[in-house]
């Protein structure tokens, strides 16, 4: 069963487990956890919590720019010249000089 049709599922047997009594309760849910393979515990939970509703689409905003082009010109310099470092040196403190060390 796809997580479409599990949902439209829970949103299907939602109302009649909540008017149920308790002996019905248990037979919904058998047959909820039967059809869903969700454990029962989780399916306790989500028929007897808030009613399913269909969650909203999320606006995804771009990120503003971290910096402005005058310091991105700086660091680009920067990584520039870090790049003619060889690896052993600038993972190392003490090799300032360029010398091994």
């Amino acid at each position: 069963m796809s997580r479409t049709s599990r949902w439209e599922y829970l949103r299907a047997v939602y109302p009649r487990y909540r008017r149920a009594d308790r002996g019905t309760k248990q037979v919904i849910l058998n047959e909820f956890c039967a059809n869903t393979g969700y454990h029962r515990k989780y399916a306790i939970r989500l028929l007897s919590g808030p009613p399913p509703e269909r969650k909203r689409a999320v606006v995804r905003r771009p990120r503003t720019p971290s910096y402005s082009p005058a310091v991105v010109s700086v660091l680009a310099a920067v990584w520039a010249a870090a790049a003619a470092i060889p690896g052993r040196c600038a993972s190392k403190r003490c090799c300032r000089s360029g010398s091994p060390g």
